[in-house]
């Protein structure tokens, strides 16, 4: 079971969902429920904004993730937000959104690559706040 780089449409076969995420299938609750979480926005918009069709290490969405949320008045250090990041993309946010068919999340490898529900997502990641006011 690999991830796979390509970004068509297409669904692959290890996917827990039996149709491809349509936010409009979706109730607005559930849509702003997956949307909420601004880790799991910026993870969405990394892989939408990706130059390759190649997956991306969990590690190299931490990282980007972790420097993004550095506020000048914190004194912890990169490593560690990393290390925190990581671990609530790993434990909590991939697995979400891979229920919910956006992305593909290979743990052993620890790759994620968008999935072909990501794609109907997109303007819901456009804006501020991941331009929520979509659904309002």
């Amino acid at each position: 079971m690999t991830v796979s780089g390509t970004r068509s449409r297409e669904r692959l076969d290890r996917s827990p969902v039996d149709e491809v995420a349509d936010p409009f299938a979706l109730p607005d609750d559930d849509v702003r429920r997956l949307l909420r979480s601004r880790r799991r926005r910026e993870v969405l918009r990394c892989l939408l904004a990706a130059d390759t069709d190649e997956p991306v290490a969990v590690g190299t969405l931490a990282r980007r993730l972790a420097e993004e949320e550095h506020h000048p008045t914190h004194e912890t250090p990169l490593l560690q937000r990393c290390q925190r990041v990581y671990e609530s993309l790993r434990q909590t946010h991939l697995p979400t959104l891979t229920a919910h068919g956006l992305v593909e999340y290979e743990v052993r490898s620890g790759l994620v690559a968008a999935a072909a529900g990501l794609f109907v997502f997109e303007p819901y990641l456009e804006g501020p706040l991941g331009d929520r006011g979509a659904l309002e």
